[in-house]
């Protein structure tokens, strides 16, 4: 939703024991919103009267006890669910503006693997805990893992857009199959979309490209080119992670975090067949992501080295991205 309009609603969003709401950004399902509740920042998700928006509601409505029970280093907790004036609402504590869309933006760095596969195995724990619950996601993307002390947390719990996108974006390439095609999703359509981001955080690049609603069906279909410059091993997780057929590819996030940890520590993957032999991680080059680096355990990068790596990934701009936090936080400071 462009922002214009959603400031246009803002006067209409006022929620009481909350104090003043200030827009963020939207989408089909929800406007987000920066408030306080007992002098305490809190991010409130309202659902859009839209028919996104009803049918999230009436999942939230099946849902709500497990979700906000769901406790979880690796989760954005929910506080609460309610309802006011007929708008139904979440409340998070404020994630704070760094994001995994600050790695994965057009223009951002190519971070180290080691620290990629970090953030991944991170993300893998999360969903564990929402897989135990019984539930799913279905809604993960790089806007919605965020980086709060030093940890990496998923936030977005309940709000997945039941609707295919309008205008599809360049990192809807995260959606699984079973979802384009509108049949039924469970927590394997999550393993698909933690291995499209992992696909874009070691190469560069989303899996495939998306730029138009008529192609969404093909490439739904579309096989991984035959070739993914990266060690053997970590290519394989990343096919099996994207298998076309959900029965194709890990069951759930336990066995992927399995092999992401083997690959690590440098060791092959259980899970994944097809790759015997590990290969070399590409050393980290020019840019990594100390500042925000989470608190998974994991084998120690390798020192950067003093020439920069070759071929397409050199010609990338590289961005740090304390930086890019940095402003993001000047900026919501601004308009708080």
């Amino acid at each position: 939703m462009p922002p214009s309009k959603i400031m246009r609603r803002l006067e209409s969003a006022a929620l009481p024991g909350f104090g003043s709401l200030v827009a963020i950004d939207g989408d089909e399902v929800a406007t987000r919103y920066r408030s306080t509740r007992d002098d305490e920042p809190v991010l409130i998700e309202i659902l859009r009267e839209s028919r996104a928006g009803s049918a999230v509601r009436a999942r939230l409505r099946h849902e709500a006890a497990r979700l906000i029970a769901l406790r979880h280093p690796n989760l954005v907790p929910c506080l609460d669910l309610d309802e006011a004036a007929g708008r139904t609402y979440l409340v998070y504590p404020w994630p704070g503006v760094a994001s995994l869309a600050d790695v994965c933006a057009d223009d951002a760095a190519l971070i180290d693997q080691r620290e990629a596969l970090g953030l991944v195995v991170d993300a893998c724990r999360g969903l564990e805990a929402v897989a135990q619950a019984g539930l799913a996601h279905r809604g993960l993307r790089p806007d919605r893992l965020h980086l709060i002390d030093g940890r990496l947390q998923i936030g977005g719990l309940g709000l997945a857009n039941p609707d295919l996108p309008d205008e599809p974006a360049a990192d809807d390439a995260i959606l699984a199959p079973e979802q384009v095609l509108g049949l039924s999703t469970d927590i394997r359509a999550d393993v698909h979309a933690l291995g499209a981001i992992l696909f874009r955080l070691t190469t560069g690049r989303w899996p495939w490209k998306v730029d138009s609603a008529a192609n969404l069906g093909a490439w739904a279909r579309a096989d991984l080119p035959e070739r993914i410059d990266l060690p053997a091993g970590l290519a394989a997780v990343i096919r099996k992670a994207l298998a076309r057929q959900a029965q194709q590819r890990y069951p759930g996030p336990h066995q992927l975090r399995e092999d992401l940890d083997r690959i690590q520590h440098d060791f092959a993957p259980l899970h994944a067949r097809g790759a015997t032999a590990q290969g070399r991680m590409r050393p980290p080059g020019a840019s990594t992501i100390d500042h925000l680096r989470v608190s998974a355990v994991r084998a120690p990068s390798p020192a950067p080295t003093s020439a920069a790596p070759q071929g397409a990934s050199a010609a990338r701009r590289r961005i740090p991205l304390l930086a890019c936090a940095a402003a993001g936080l000047a900026l919501v400071g601004g308009v708080g």
